[in-house]
């Protein structure tokens, strides 16, 4: 039973209402869209140890930024770094700024280790303790350190620690970069005449939500203009992910309002000077408004982390979204007086309907290959197409009266002569010519493709920020993150034992020049094992051969009580251990945190950040040679990843195409099915040869954006095939369908964003291609009906 006209105007009316009440909700609630590129990317099913512990290990860095503050007066400097300091710890956006060390930061570093100075020793004091006569050398370390100054920070714990065991450990913590220094308790780095005072700060929010990243660019900026109207010639440099994330996201905004403008202007345009309606135009409108806030609506729903990039591609739907208005607008148009709105929606609708089915075939093609931003974008569109199609049917027959319009616009014109120029080829004895230039031209361009699956497809940094980020690099120097070791173990001490002996091996590396250098946690929480192995050390040395060693303290001056005091402590084992837990809570782990990765899929782990590899085969190596060592190279892993997926999608385009072409078969025959399927085939192939003879390489968005030219452009055969009016009707519909796709997704080739320019290139020579194919099917009908009559006369 079919539903009236009444009734369909009535529950989609219903609908809407519902969708909007829900969008108010969410607005009221505060919008989130993410700007984070690895929302975007799949965990890899081949190790989602490794991907959970690349996107652990770069959330926990992403947070901190860096600030360098400098002038020529050192005074100057300090005093401008102090304000700026000031200024951001006075918000509440950040969970620490750190540019000094603190009588705070003093006394938790020795509430942490000093009371487990016996365990924890330096490499330097372990080397000493393997000598035969260690503690004879360790003796004599002590009275030469007693004759250097001493800060009286460690001269008040002399008669605790005589052997000076907790300052040489606090000697050999690695710094986070080899060239800054400690003045004044300040963290500094000299260039040339410059002096510089470093910043650090971790914020609170993540930088990937577009509402934190608005309020500490502005707070950063706010400050930064205060210590400059102060201080007019202090040199103000600064770095993070913020920044880089900021960027991107304004990028993308202006994306989408170019994107989105030029969309609607360029439908406004052809609405005017084709239709000449203003109801139809506001209609029109409507259609697309709905698409677009219900698509955006019910993603929001499913994706609460729903992408910046998802709603720049969901601007290029509204050149999709326009295109069942077009055909119901051309046929109130080109219709005779009996034409009704009721009418007009029976002659279209077996045509749209069938598009508005395999463009969501096409769009939900997307959904089945696993990246979480590709599935997000085949659900926006497939909803908003959805929704506009709706829309047509269920309003337009309602609100829409005949066109009345009695000029031929100029696009009828230009696509009856294009029907025309169609007609005549058809019947042209070297019409097979053009197909077969078009096919050479097709195998040369795929014969120049190769596959790019390099991971910068996804970047879109602005050279002014990687100079800036070189030149900070360089100031400060420090270690990249791309190449990093993760070490796994069932418990947290096993985990740390594994490490300790990676980092061994590593030494060795690095002596051999394989590495510049590396960074664990390790060396900051020995495993329990190490540090009753450094306790057994100094017991071995100083305590079992006798007192004889000991003594040598009296020579140098200590008091019996401060020997006792010691030989205790080294008779009976350590009842307490330096823990993950205990060095996690304290202030002084701060700068470190991140190289503890803690629980993943039960069990823990770590991570050991490598610089200056020479050798990536030499590192790789440690995975054969320890158990539970996974070596990071970040770009290597997402092009390893975008590599199979490629694979993948290419296998699910062919499907997509095949299954597409089983439904036409059902439907018209395989004759007709064929030439139907036809047209999105060549237009699909001419869109890899263009980019094969511009670029020569094709990656895994060009791949996927085949499902979309296919899913847009088979409407257009479709409607050919499906029309029961003139072929004026679908010509102009399917013309001024393809004008706007073309644009939008021209528009979306225009883009700086490398994901988006490739869909929107792929897109925009596909569609083009699709529109100079589509009358095949009416073409090659008429053609045969024309044959016959000339030959019955």
């Amino acid at each position: 039973m079919r539903i009236s006209t009444h009734m369909r105007f009535i529950i989609w009316g219903v609908v809407v209402c519902i969708i909007t009440v829900s969008l108010c909700v969410q607005l009221y609630n505060g919008i989130n869209i993410s700007t984070n590129i690895l929302d975007l990317l799949p965990e890899s099913k081949r190790d989602p140890v490794l991907s959970k512990s690349i996107r652990s290990f770069t959330e926990n860095i992403s947070k901190n930024i860096i600030f360098l503050i400098g002038h020529e007066d050192e005074y100057i400097a300090r005093k401008a770094a102090k304000e700026f300091a000031a200024g951001l710890n006075n918000s509440s956006l950040f969970s620490s700024v750190r540019y000094q060390i603190t009588d705070d930061d003093k006394k938790s570093f020795y509430s942490l280790y000093f009371p487990y100075r016996h365990q924890i020793l330096s490499p330097k004091t372990r080397s000493l303790l393997s000598r035969q006569d260690g503690g004879k050398q360790l003796i004599q370390r002590a009275f030469f350190s007693l004759s250097t100054p001493l800060s009286g920070f460690y001269s008040q714990n002399i008669s605790n620690d005589p052997l000076f065991l907790f300052p040489e450990y606090v000697k050999s913590i690695p710094k986070l970069s080899d060239k800054t220094f400690i003045q004044d308790d300040l963290i500094m780095v000299r260039d040339n005449n410059t002096n510089y005072v470093i910043l650090s700060a971790t914020t609170r929010d993540s930088p990937f939500t577009r509402t934190a990243q608005e309020n500490v660019i502005e707070l950063i900026n706010a400050s930064e203009i205060g210590i400059k109207t102060n201080h007019p010639t202090i040199n103000f440099l600064w770095t993070g992910v913020f920044r880089f994330a900021d960027e991107s996201t304004s990028v993308m905004q202006r994306e989408i309002s170019v994107i989105g403008i030029g969309s609607i202007f360029g439908i406004l345009l052809l609405m005017l000077t084709t239709f000449k309606s203003f109801r139809q135009l506001l209609l029109a409108i409507l259609s697309i408004f709905i698409g677009v806030v219900t698509a955006f609506t019910i993603s929001y729903m499913l994706f609460p982390n729903l992408h910046l990039l998802t709603l720049v591609f969901g601007a290029s739907l509204i050149g999709v979204c326009i295109d069942y208005s077009f055909h119901y607008f051309s046929e109130s148009l080109l219709g005779d007086e009996s034409w009704t709105p009721e009418n007009g929606l029976n002659k279209i609708f077996s045509g749209i309907t069938l598009g508005a089915v395999t463009s969501i075939i096409g769009y939900i093609g997307l959904c089945i290959a696993p990246f979480p931003g590709l599935r997000q974008m085949a659900l926006f569109s497939s909803i908003g197409i959805l929704a506009s199609y709706s829309t047509v049917i269920c309003w337009y027959p309602s609100l829409s009266k005949k066109n009345r319009s009695l000029k031929t616009p100029l696009l009828l014109r230009a696509s009856n002569a294009y029907l025309q120029f169609w007609e005549q080829f058809s019947l042209n004895r070297w019409r097979w010519l053009p197909l077969v230039i078009i096919l050479l031209l097709i195998v040369a361009g795929l014969s120049k493709l190769k596959s790019n699956d390099d991971v910068r497809l996804l970047q879109n940094i602005p050279p002014h920020l990687l100079n800036n980020e070189k030149s900070i690099r360089g100031l400060i120097g420090g270690l990249a993150g791309g190449r990093f070791l993760i070490v796994q173990g069932d418990t947290a001490e096993e985990t740390l034992q594994r490490e300790e002996n990676v980092s061994e091996y590593l030494s060795q590396l690095k002596e051999r020049g394989i590495i510049k250098r590396f960074m664990g946690i390790s060396t900051l929480i020995p495993s329990q094992q190490k540090q009753l192995e450094n306790w057994r050390m100094l017991k071995d040395n100083l305590v079992n051969p006798g007192k004889q060693v000991l003594e040598e303290l009296n020579k140098i001056g200590f008091p019996d009580k401060t020997i006792d005091s010691l030989t205790h402590s080294l008779s009976e084992p350590p009842t307490k251990y330096l823990s993950i837990k205990e060095w996690n809570s304290n202030l002084s782990s701060e700068p470190y945190r991140h190289l503890w990765l803690g629980e993943i899929n039960q069990g823990h782990g770590t991570i050991i950040q490598l610089d200056g590899v020479t050798n990536e085969q030499e590192v790789k190596n440690l995975e054969e040679i320890f158990a539970n060592v996974k070596y990071v190279n970040e770009a290597s892993v997402f092009t390893e990843l975008f590599q199979g997926y490629r694979r993948f999608a290419s296998k699910l385009v062919i499907c997509s195409y095949g299954v597409i072409f089983l439904l036409l078969i059902i439907r018209y025959g395989i004759k007709k099915g064929f030439l139907i399927i036809l047209s999105p085939v060549l237009a699909a192939l001419m869109a890899l040869a263009v980019a094969g003879l511009h670029t020569g390489t094709f990656n895994l968005f060009n791949i996927i954006s085949l499902l979309l030219v296919l899913g847009i452009g088979i409407d257009y055969t479709i409607f050919f095939a499906e029309s029961k009016s003139g072929r004026e009707t679908v010509m102009l519909a399917v013309l001024l369908s393809a004008i706007t796709s073309i644009l939008s997704f021209g528009l979306l080739a225009l883009t700086t964003t490398p994901i988006l320019k490739s869909i929107g290139t792929t897109i925009l020579v596909g569609i083009t291609a699709a529109l100079i194919f589509s009358p095949m099917v009416q073409q090659r009908r008429e053609s045969l009906e024309k044959k016959v009559a000339k030959s019955n006369f």
